[in-house]
């Protein structure tokens, strides 16, 4: 018999005890051992193992294959049982307290790496989901591709929530040893959606596509240039973005873009960034350009991310205006402009009136900017 798969839990004091932060393809879990049993209460570990207090994790009876002696603290080798025997629903100072007719939700994750495809439940805990995920999702790629050297990932991450799609988030990464870039992007995504101060949100399933090759695919702008300096109105803008890749092959893109009409600006502002330094452009506009006051707006913040494997052309004004709750104000007043920002509301500075945004197959870095003159 497979103990491992067909086991059942038969807890009782002395037994070793399994809390479970993920099971499926992967296992990550913590065994101690059952202190005593009062009818639907176990009280297992005798002493804390998160401290968090009130928590949802499953539990299930642990076999013990081994044990490594140590003079100062020996420790036990094992694994869980699939069969879960509770939920540990209290981690405090003297212990962990799991209830035998409760059973923990978890969320639902799947992997799709190339053609290798995992799946996986992981603990509704938001330090599990922020941490453990993009670690198990990391050793998911390095079972299957090299973690050193040139590499480059793409991935693309769906969260669901309340039987709907909560956000979609695109990335990209490229270069020499890449996988601590993934981890606190990943991470910092999750942590920023699951601690946000405003709501708790609730997270169901996840699902992480990616594609991966073994080289550096980077390419970073080296020039931009327009057909001429002076313009009108509502004509066609002709510029040629040149692009270095990482083995010193030139890239050329063409781009034509349509000025808007009555525009009251002498001069116009373009500039194309890679789609990771594009934040950085966006936020030098105003301090205030990712605050959020809901949640709501914060999964739409998300999904307007650019991945860094994009190249986004803007045409921008010189104009002053205000912006709220990621909301941006132009051609008011400036003496109401200045009232709003008297009221507590971020400056902003440069109008967008041209945004166009490129996929690629490939990390586009850096950022080139022009300036051109309007005919009045």
């Amino acid at each position: 018999m497979n103990l491992k798969e067909n086991g059942k839990s038969q807890l009782s004091p002395g037994k070793a005890v399994s809390i479970k932060l993920l099971e499926g393809d992967f296992e990550v879990s913590a065994i101690g051992t059952v202190t005593y049993i009062d009818e639907d209460n176990i009280y297992c570990l005798g002493h804390p193992f998160t401290l968090k207090g009130e928590v949802d994790f499953p539990i299930s009876e642990a076999y013990i294959y081994t044990i490594l002696p140590k003079n100062d603290i020996s420790f036990k080798m094992g694994f869980s049982l699939k069969d879960n025997a509770g939920k540990a629903t209290q981690d405090r100072t003297f212990g962990v307290l799991a209830k035998t007719k409760e059973r923990s939700e978890m969320v639902k994750v799947r992997m799709k790496i190339n053609q290798f495809e995992y799946n996986l439940s992981v603990a509704k805990d938001k330090d599990i989901i922020s941490n453990y995920l993009p670690l198990t999702f990391l050793s998911a790629v390095s079972k299957n591709f090299k973690s050193g050297g040139d590499l480059s990932i793409k991935y693309k991450i769906n969260v669901f929530g309340n039987n709907k799609k909560s956000f979609e988030y695109k990335n990209m990464f490229s270069g020499d040893n890449i996988m601590l870039q993934i981890f606190f992007d990943i991470s910092g995504l999750l942590q920023a959606y699951t601690n946000n101060v405003y709501k708790s949100v609730k997270i169901d399933s996840l699902n992480i596509e990616s594609d991966i090759v073994e080289q550096n695919l980077t390419f970073v702008i080296d020039d931009l240039l327009s057909d001429k300096k002076y313009y009108k109105s509502g004509e066609n803008l002709h510029l040629t973005i040149k692009l270095k890749g990482y083995d010193q092959k030139m890239l050329t893109k063409e781009i034509n873009v349509k000025i808007p009409e009555n525009i009251k600006e002498d001069s116009l502002m373009v500039t194309v960034n890679g789609g990771g330094d594009d934040l950085y452009f966006e936020s030098s506009r105003s301090s205030g350009k990712f605050d959020f006051k809901d949640v709501e707006t914060l999964e739409n913040i998300i999904d307007q991310l650019n991945p860094s494997n994009s190249l986004v052309l803007r045409v921008t004004t010189f104009e002053k205006g205000f912006i709220d709750n990621n909301l941006e104000f132009f051609n008011y007043p400036s003496s109401f402009v200045k009232e709003q920002l008297l009221m507590g509301k971020k400056q902003i500075n440069g109008n967008n009136i041209v945004v166009k945004k490129y996929s690629s197959d490939f990390v586009v870095k850096g950022s080139k900017s022009i300036v051109i003159k309007l005919w009045r």
